[in-house]
C-alpha cells in the first residue's frame, strides 16, 4: 500500500425529506487531500441519502485523482452515520429501495481500493471536523 486517506463524511437534509446537503475532509498521509463544506445535492431527499452521497463523492474525489492509485490506497472511513457505517461493512441489510442504488454505488467504488475499513464515530467528531 502507498498511501492512506481517512475520509470523514457527514450528510443531512432541512426537513426530512428535504433540502438536501453534505460535506466531507479527505486527508492522504496525515495531510489534507481534499474538502468540501455544505456541498448542496437538491429537494426531497433524506439525511441518510445526503449521507451516503457525501460518502460516495469523496470516494470519487479520490479514485478520478490522476495521481492516485486506488489499488494500492487504503481508506479509514469515519462517519457518524450508524445505517451507512453499517450497511457498508455489512453488518446491517439495505431494506430500503431509495437506499439500495446509493449503498451498491458506494460498494462499488470500494472494491477499487486495496483496503478499507469503516468506523462509527460520534456526531462530535464530525462537527469539530466539518463543522456541521
Amino acid at each position: 500500500m502507498t498511501d492512506v486517506f481517512e475520509i470523514v463524511f457527514d450528510g443531512g437534509s432541512k426537513g426530512n425529506p428535504g433540502k438536501a446537503y453534505g460535506s466531507y475532509d479527505i486527508e492522504r498521509n496525515g495531510e489534507l487531500f481534499d474538502r468540501k463544506i455544505e456541498m448542496q445535492y437538491g429537494d426531497n431527499m433524506t439525511n441518510n441519502q445526503a449521507e451516503y452521497i457525501s460518502l460516495i463523492r469523496a470516494l470519487k474525489a479520490i479514485a478520478d485523482h490522476p495521481l492516485v492509485e486506488p489499488a494500492k490506497a487504503r481508506l479509514i472511513i469515519r462517519g457518524d452515520s450508524k445505517l451507512v457505517i453499517s450497511q457498508i461493512t455489512g453488518v446491517w441489510k439495505v431494506k430500503n429501495a431509495n437506499m439500495q442504488p446509493l449503498w451498491a454505488e458506494a460498494g462499488g467504488l470500494l472494491t477499487e481500493f486495496g483496503a478499507w475499513e469503516a468506523h462509527w464515530h460520534d456526531r462530535s467528531n464530525s462537527v469539530k471536523k466539518l463543522g456541521h
